[in-house]
């Protein structure tokens, strides 16, 4: 299960480090934020796109590692096609906590943007589901129709529709439950029978955040491409980044989960 508490802590580091106008200035309280999921989406349309997912699979480091080449090979290939100039994307943990919680950034905000509101929903909603072709391409087509994608070639469209059609049977078909962390978008529903995805809402602020203890090893790299990565968040409070290359056996032990860099007080 996804802890309320904890995904407020995600989001509000997240906006800190990519879209700093969405929270306000000053110290934010446990419970402040409100509608997680509408913050989520926000961030999603700055280009900051924060997922969740929890796999009980033999080779969690397998999965999770699927898991983020999914994502990122989606924002490939529709950059590739439709923001061929703005391709760049970058994923870390937000912190090393179990299940991994993790921001998507890139250089894109519309194709984050539209994965977040299509995509990431979509696949919380179809958890244990393995739904027809003809429903996947239709997420897809709406998905590209969000994007103005229509403006292609007939057959650059349907070799992109395909692709990306491909990359979503390929998250779908993996042994992982995807959390709904942003909102789906309202084309969604109805429109090919899925349900609703909401976040439940947070649990009531408590009067003290205790101090985290050492945490465990975190879940194996996810893939980073295509630019450098900066530091998600303050020096002190550095996340892990994504290595693909690593296996887990080479990983050291974590130091202990830091606290969020001036956002929720302990």
């Amino acid at each position: 299960m996804l802890d309320s508490a904890r995904l407020e802590r995600a989001l509000v580091a997240a906006a800190r480090r990519y879209a700093p106008t969405l929270i306000p200035p000053g110290q934010i309280h446990p419970g402040d934020v409100g509608d997680l999921s509408d913050l989520a989406r926000r961030l999603a349309d700055e280009g900051a796109l924060v997922l969740a997912a929890q796999t009980d699979a033999p080779d969690p480091a397998a999965v999770y590692k699927a898991w983020g080449e999914a994502y990122t090979a989606l924002h490939t290939r529709l950059c590739e096609a439709l923001f061929p100039s703005f391709g760049g994307v970058s994923a870390v943990y937000i912190d090393q906590a179990d299940p991994p919680i993790a921001a998507l950034s890139g250089m894109c905000a519309p194709a984050l943007g539209a994965i977040g509101a299509y995509i990431a929903p979509y696949a919380a909603a179809r958890v244990g589901v393995r739904p027809s072709d003809i429903e996947v391409r239709g997420v897809i087509e709406m998905l590209l129709d969000a994007l103005e994608a229509g403006d292609l070639a007939r057959d650059e469209y349907a070799r992109l529709r395909e692709d990306c059609a491909a990359l979503l049977r390929r998250l779908l078909d993996l042994p992982i439950r995807s959390f709904a962390v942003t909102p789906p978008a309202r084309a969604i529903v109805g429109a090919i029978g899925t349900t609703p995805v909401a976040l439940a809402p947070p649990a009531p602020p408590p009067t003290t955040i205790p101090e985290p203890a050492a945490a465990p090893a975190p879940p194996p790299g996810l893939p980073e491409t295509a630019r450098p990565v900066q530091p998600a968040f303050r020096a002190d409070a550095v996340p892990i980044f994504f290595d693909p290359a690593r296996r887990p056996d080479d990983a050291m032990p974590p130091p202990p989960v830091p606290g969020l860099p001036g956002d929720l007080p302990k």
